[in-house]
């Protein structure tokens, strides 16, 4: 597997959510552990879901609210992943 490969699939988002074949599954897990950006950028992506998920009663709130403006908590967690991965 390569990285263009891991990156163009999304497969990280594929991996979370269980929809990768035993296979493919298989060679992501080898990937990330050899290749320390993947493994990086795999752990910026898990912070996010993580981040999100702790904000999920606070972002569905706000994004209740007549005239919402897009969640600040979202671009908050969005800014985290790009530095993240940078």
């Amino acid at each position: 597997m390569e990285c263009q490969e891991l990156h163009r699939s999304e497969l990280a988002e594929k991996y979370f959510n269980g929809q990768l074949d035993p296979a493919t599954r298989d060679d992501f897990e080898v990937h990330i552990l050899e290749c320390p950006q993947c493994l990086q950028d795999v752990e910026a992506v898990l912070a996010l879901r993580e981040q999100l998920a702790d904000r999920a009663p606070q972002i569905r709130a706000d994004s209740q609210m007549e005239g919402s403006q897009f969640p600040g908590h979202l671009i908050s967690a969005a800014l985290s992943l790009l530095r993240k991965l940078r």
